[in-house]
């Protein structure tokens, strides 16, 4: 992570350089659907000294997924780029779509990664994810 220092001392900024951002996508989208649920129970979790297993980190991730899902769908599926570009005739996953969606969630996943959502998001299925506001 690149630490970015504003001039005035008050003020810190943290920027991760895009070079580090498409490493994390690509190391996301790498991951399976259960993998992702495992590193988001992770991610809410922190790091104990006792870490929960694997299926409680799982389910955390599902619990907090299922609360905060009307939230998420209210940004994600009402965005016109992100209808654009799910629309998008691409081969595989597209990272300008990962992008998209976590810019639109960054201020509502406090406390983890908004990469880790989306991506999530995105494995899980978009279409089906915005169905009841897509109308597929």
């Amino acid at each position: 992570m690149n630490l970015c220092i504003d001039k005035r001392p008050e003020r810190i900024k943290l920027a991760v350089s895009t070079h580090n951002q498409d490493q994390l996508i690509q190391e996301l989208l790498n991951k399976d659907v259960e993998e992702l649920y495992i590193w988001l129970g992770r991610e809410l979790y922190g790091t104990p000294a006792f870490p929960p297993s694997p299926r409680q980190l799982s389910q955390l991730a599902h619990s907090w997924m299922e609360k905060k899902g009307d939230d998420l769908r209210a940004l994600i599926c009402n965005d016109k780029n992100v209808v654009q570009l799910c629309n998008a005739e691409t081969d595989g996953y597209d990272p300008e779509l990962v992008t998209a969606v976590a810019d639109l969630i960054a201020s509502l996943v406090i406390g983890v990664s908004p990469f880790t959502v989306s991506v999530l998001l995105i494995k899980v299925g978009l279409r089906r994810f915005c169905a009841d506001i897509w109308e597929v």
